[in-house]
């Protein structure tokens, strides 16, 4: 592997580093074997470090931020769903779906250090976007989803405000799904009203009018769009 590093005694204990990350190409990374160990939800987990990613077009409130990868299996899963834990003690925190442990295993899992921001890719699905009070970190959060490959998602329409953050980044409508109280999420708040869930992905096609279908429909025209 050609990648540029640091020579040998360079300030910083830096001598020998990739200057690129030979994977991403973010400047002053580590190289592919470089984990290190993170302390988040109070559980030590290992970890790749991927950088940030632009927020071109995002509000001046966005901040950016510095993503890991968990590695894959039990420990990494357990630590990324305990990160979630109090999100659905805020006001819109109920439009996040929390997935089972056995769920997370199977995805690859982004964290910034202190937990407090994150995503999982299931694929090129994205799922479980957070970000707590404070952090000011969803853009970052989806603008790196973006960059690790996240093309499509659903999420809920509660006044438009989902769909619009998700349009920043390139994700453009593809089917509606009606509001059902039969798998309306355990404890919903009235105050959120009865949102449509809208199937979303990155396309150069979206459909001129998007049309209202079942929920499993709407995943598959949207992995459809991918493809097209």
């Amino acid at each position: 592997m050609n990648q540029p590093r640091e020579p040998k005694g360079a300030p910083g204990g830096t001598g020998g580093r990739f200057r690129e990350n030979p994977a991403s190409g973010v400047s002053g990374l580590p190289g592919l074997d470089m984990h290190v160990p993170l302390n988040i939800a109070g559980r030590r987990v290992a970890a790749l470090p991927v950088g940030s990613a632009p927020l071109d077009g995002c509000p001046v409130k966005s901040q950016p931020k510095e993503f890991f990868r968990l590695d894959r299996g039990r420990p990494g899963a357990v630590a990324f769903r305990d990160c979630l834990k109090s999100i659905h003690e805020t006001k819109y925190g109920k439009a996040v779906d929390v997935h089972p442990v056995e769920d997370y295993e199977d995805c690859d899992l982004y964290v910034t250090e202190n937990g407090r921001t994150g995503f999982a890719l299931r694929g090129d699905e994205l799922i479980s976007v957070f970000s707590l009070p404070g952090e000011h970190g969803g853009d970052a959060a989806v603008a790196q989803a973006v960059r690790q490959g996240a093309r499509r998602l659903d999420c809920y329409d509660i006044g438009g405000g989902l769909p619009a953050f998700y349009a920043r980044h390139g994700f453009r409508p593809i089917a509606r799904v009606a509001w059902d109280d039969e798998y309306a999420p355990d404890d919903w708040p009235a105050v959120l009203g009865r949102p449509d869930v809208v199937a979303m992905a990155v396309t150069d096609n979206p459909p001129e009018s998007v049309p209202y279908t079942d929920y499993d429909s709407a995943l598959e025209a949207a992995r459809r769009a991918v493809d097209a």
